[in-house]
């Protein structure tokens, strides 16, 4: 599982994902509330984990984040997959 938050003008943003037997399972939003969710088929010939950096990417660019912070997350989430493939 990948959790990432972010905040902007005061309001905090969660995204997490997890890998699941037929797919990854992708849940945003804001905090203290429902929040949206999307399933993601496997992709054949590719790691679930894969998909999980893929889309985390695209949550992180699509941020008005700062560059430093996107930096920083970028760094968390290959710490992460670094981890699970050890």
């Amino acid at each position: 599982m990948l959790k990432l938050y972010r905040t902007s003008g005061g309001v905090t943003e969660y995204w997490e994902a997890w890998i699941t037997a037929t797919d990854v399972t992708i849940h945003w939003g804001k905090v203290g509330e429902e929040g949206e969710t999307r399933e993601l088929p496997h992709e054949a010939g590719l790691h679930p984990s894969e998909i999980i950096k893929r889309e985390a990417k695209t949550y992180t660019l699509s941020s008005s984040s700062t560059r430093s912070e996107v930096m920083a997350l970028s760094t968390i989430m290959t710490d992460v997959f670094r981890l699970r493939s050890e």
